[in-house]
């Protein structure tokens, strides 16, 4: 390889199987970064993208489940033309490009991506954290990296809301994102009362997985190994989730 080259699985033609090529290292435009891939992982979408039925452009490169200690959601960019993305709304856009299905992704040692579609591990987010024992909150409030906001979740909503006002700004009050550790109904009222317009709930089932013993096995395979990886899952033999380790 030369300096401006990359080893990447590279889609040449649809069905085709998956090979490593080495191609130009992407450079990225004024509202990009080059982020240079850990690691990038593999799903049902992928074979969907190499058999065409996303009618993606070829060449490209497959994957769009990337992150370590910069994350690159599979959003690649808006179309600008959609009254969503007219009404400054992008992340509802009719027509996205998407990393790894319509657009390149993360199977190469370097991928160019979005600033406002990535997230950095640490930096740039004011986190506010809520729970229902005012000990847990004493607890991360020690932390070296702690919240921004402690919010007890039995405290009334006006007064919650007051506590997140003092850390983030915005027409909107609230928070631009939710994540519940608990499947209780009183906890989804609250995260719905938080959570600002256009913000998003998710839920991680900590206390399921703990409960039930639950753990995800994770199978790390080489890029050049990716045709392998993908002849193993459609045979059924692979088991947990598979993912290509690009730099260790």
């Amino acid at each position: 390889m030369t300096s401006n080259t990359m080893k990447a699985v590279q889609v040449q033609r649809y069905n085709e199987l998956y090979r490593v090529s080495e191609v130009t290292i992407p450079q990225p435009q004024p509202h990009q970064v080059l982020v240079r891939i850990k690691a990038a992982a593999f799903c049902h979408t992928d074979l969907t993208a190499l058999n065409g039925e996303f009618n993606t452009a070829l060449p490209f490169i497959g994957s769009h489940e990337s992150g370590d200690r910069v994350g690159c959601i599979n959003f690649d960019s808006a179309c600008g033309k959609c009254p969503d993305c007219q009404a400054n709304r992008p992340v509802y856009c009719d027509a996205p490009r998407m990393k790894g299905i319509t657009t390149d992704g993360a199977w190469a040692e370097y991928m160019v991506a979005c600033l406002q579609w990535i997230l950095i591990r640490g930096q740039g987010y004011t986190v506010a954290t809520i729970d229902i024992k005012q000990a847990a909150l004493d607890a991360v409030a020690s932390y070296r990296h702690s919240p921004d906001a402690l919010v007890l979740a039995t405290d009334p909503v006006g007064t919650s809301l007051f506590k997140i006002d003092a850390v983030v700004s915005s027409q909107y009050r609230g928070v631009d994102a939710t994540v519940l550790a608990t499947d209780h109904p009183a906890a989804f009222d609250l995260a719905a009362a938080l959570t600002r317009k256009h913000g998003r709930m998710a839920q991680a089932l900590v206390g399921l997985l703990h409960e039930n013993q639950l753990h995800v096995e994770v199978k790390e395979w080489t890029l050049d190994q990716a045709e392998t990886m993908k002849s193993e899952y459609l045979t059924g033999a692979g088991t947990g989730k598979s993912v290509v380790v690009v730099f260790d």
